[in-house]
């Protein structure tokens, strides 16, 4: 009876063998979609952390560049307001360049009549080129004169001054300054 127990022991053996075996293709069919998935999840998780990561330097560089460009925006803006100051302060220092440019844009005035408001430096500077006809009103705020008549507008004033300096010299002075 030993041998027959036997027998039975190495059939209920080789069942169970055949059925866990069975059960582990079935598990492992079953689990192998679900693994790529898994695996593909932490891959996705592993990416959008690296981004993230990659999200946060990106930033913290922008900002850093951006706050230089803007301290270096100031710092240039600043420069170039300090040469049109110290060039328009030199031109109203020499009396000749400035009596020149004074002179050749009155002249620009052909036989018109109109008004002329100019401030008392500079009268006294062109005075012999003013025409008579002219409607002379002094005004000392101006620094440069206005003419006007009905058919012409000339004007040179500091701020044209100013203007003009800055749009002539803005390209070399950003070339010199920033290099």
């Amino acid at each position: 009876m030993d041998d027959f127990l036997q027998k039975i022991q190495n059939i209920k053996d080789q069942k169970l063998a055949e059925l866990n075996k069975s059960i582990t293709e079935i598990q492992n069919r079953e689990l192998e979609p679900i693994r790529r998935e898994e695996l593909s999840l932490k891959n996705i998780v592993k990416q959008k952390i690296e981004q993230n990561e990659d999200l946060k330097v990106s930033r913290a560089k922008f900002l850093e560049k951006s706050s230089k460009m803007g301290i270096q925006s100031a710092a240039k803006k600043d420069l170039i307001e300090k040469f049109v100051d110290d060039y328009l302060n030199n031109l109203f220092k020499d009396k000749s360049r400035l009596k020149d440019l004074l002179a050749k844009n009155i002249e620009k005035i052909k036989d018109e009549k109109g008004t002329l408001n100019i401030d008392e430096n500079s009268y006294n500077l062109v005075k012999s080129v003013i025409k008579d006809s002219w409607d002379i009103k002094i005004d000392n705020h101006l620094k440069g004169f206005i003419f006007e008549s009905q058919a012409v507008s000339v004007e040179l004033t500091e701020a044209i001054l100013r203007k003009e300096i800055y749009d002539n010299n803005k390209t070399a002075l950003n070339q010199i300054l920033f290099e």
